[in-house]
């Protein structure tokens, strides 16, 4: 479409020239590749709110991104071959250059939708159902990782749209999956956790 083209080509002009813009794009996209950043925050977060909660165990932010994940293969193996849309770096001159002074490898694959875009907010919207407190700076961080793609090069503007609304919809999904699941799962981990203290205590 004329206008992905003329933003991405404005992009590259004028924001992705700036190195320490690209830079900072390169390192958000490669620690979001397959969503390792989000994996490694709700690790974390589980930890923290573990001890916070008088050390009662909650998995939800860890089972929650099981529907994440099948929505993601759905996007990668499916939408994208359905629609089979070139990345703007192959279509726009100048991305392929930046890319090689960033050594930053070709993305493959199609460009519609964004995955890292999918899967950060769907992350973000788990991580705001859960605490509500953490909404700005998740949603802040998932714009930022969708930002990140348009300024590489890696996805049109249009895609990372997409992958927004992909995610928040997987998102409400992961949350009522997470609520189903989680609680069974929480309470016979923190039985036996119990269980281990009691006897311990003996």
């Amino acid at each position: 479409m004329f206008t992905d083209t003329w933003i991405s080509t404005w992009v590259l002009e004028n924001i992705s020239s700036i190195e320490i813009v690209s830079r900072i794009s390169k390192f958000l996209s490669e620690i979001n590749s397959w969503g390792q950043m989000w994996l490694i925050l709700a690790i974390v977060l589980t930890i923290i709110y573990y001890f916070r909660n008088k050390k009662k165990l909650s998995l939800y932010l860890i089972i929650s991104i099981i529907p994440v994940v099948a929505i993601w293969a759905l996007s990668e193996f499916g939408l994208k071959n359905l629609f089979d849309r070139p990345r703007p770096y192959i279509e726009i001159e100048g991305f392929q250059a930046l890319m090689d002074s960033l050594n930053y490898s070709y993305p493959s694959g199609a460009s519609f939708p964004s995955n890292h875009a999918l899967v950060s907010f769907a992350a973000a919207f788990i991580v705001s159902n859960y605490d509500k407190k953490l909404a700005p700076y998740a949603y802040v961080l998932a714009s930022l990782v969708g930002l990140s793609r348009i300024i590489l090069g890696a996805h049109y503007f249009s895609d990372v749209i997409a992958g927004m609304g992909f995610g928040i919809l997987s998102g409400t999904i992961a949350c009522k999956f997470g609520d189903l699941i989680s609680p069974k799962i929480d309470r016979l981990i923190n039985n036996k956790i119990n269980k281990k203290v009691v006897m311990g205590g003996k």
